[in-house]
């Protein structure tokens, strides 16, 4: 089955002060029609 959402080289950083946190470093994934996704971290 052919991908319905489609994520490729996705980043999103946080800046606390001095540190950056990366919450997410170059994702890559797809979604299929009908799935369920969640993306949790610490």
């Amino acid at each position: 089955m052919e991908a319905y959402v489609h994520f490729e080289d996705v980043c999103k950083y946080y800046k606390t002060g001095e540190t950056v946190i990366a919450a997410a470093d170059h994702v890559n994934f797809d979604i299929k029609k009908g799935e369920f996704c969640v993306i949790v971290g610490p």
